[in-house]
């Protein structure tokens, strides 16, 4: 049920095409384009505002789709991750993990070099319930994700991860759409269009970063509301129950039995 809330944005998702391709027919001379359009309307909208929304979002593996934000998960990613590090000298591979990994990889190991600006997100307080923060990049991400189930409903995480995810399956949608046209153009099936082509790579660069900034909203979001959380409870016990391990982190505060 969540998930239907969280990605219900296939409307948003067809009125994207339409702009795209109606950007597309304008900066280009396509006599059997509008052909094609003039006899075959209703298969046309049909097609761009139901199934390729349906094809983009639900089709398409969520690791891909980080890809393309340019966004690596640690423990999926070592094949990538080690034929890129190659090509960068050494002393730059910890900003480079930074950069590359999804943020909740990467969340503790920011809060701790003083990297993370939200003044909401309290280093001092959070060591308070969970000692010292994980190195490992995975070990980062399991304690990130445990503390962001506690608060996933909180109405300041959850818009920023619909937009994350929107803006996400947006920028998977648009690539594919160039892609796709620029295939076409190469089989001589459509015109090529210089301008359509540059005008989707920027608005594709623009989209990476609107969605990279959400991703790291969100996830600071979560460490935000959980120091909230300890500065209101500092007693609270909190149980994750994970793959059957039972995890208890308690709070080491002063005043606790």
């Amino acid at each position: 049920m969540k998930s239907n809330v969280l990605k219900n944005y296939d409307k948003e998702l067809g009125m994207l095409i339409l702009v795209n391709i109606g950007m597309f027919i304008y900066w280009s001379d396509n006599s059997q384009l509008w052909n094609f359009l003039e006899h075959n309307k209703i298969f046309l909208s049909f097609f761009i505002s139901f199934l390729s929304p349906l094809l983009i979002t639900d089709c398409i593996p969520a690791g891909w789709k980080d890809l393309l934000i340019l966004y690596l998960q640690a423990r999926d990613s070592s094949r990538i991750y080690k034929l890129v590090v190659r090509f960068i000298p050494h002393y730059w591979i910890e900003g480079f993990q930074r950069y590359v990994f999804l943020p909740g990889f990467c969340i503790f190991s920011n809060l701790e070099d003083n990297r993370i600006k939200n003044e909401k997100v309290k280093k001092d307080v959070l060591k308070k319930r969970y000692g010292e923060f994980p190195k490992n990049h995975e070990d980062q991400n399991d304690l990130w994700y445990k503390i962001y189930r506690s608060h996933e409903n909180s109405p300041r995480i959850f818009p920023n991860y619909r937009y994350w995810l929107l803006l996400r399956d947006i920028v998977t949608l648009n690539v594919c759409l160039l892609c796709s046209i620029t295939l076409f153009s190469f089989l001589r099936t459509l015109s090529f269009s210089l301008n359509w082509t540059v005008f989707m790579l920027i608005q594709i660069v623009v989209e990476i970063l609107m969605c990279r900034r959400y991703c790291n909203k969100y996830v600071q979001y979560v460490l935000a509301e959980e120091t909230y959380d300890i500065e209101k409870n500092p007693n609270k016990t909190l149980t994750f129950v994970t793959n059957n391990t039972t995890n208890i982190y308690y709070s080491n505060s002063n005043d606790e039995d």
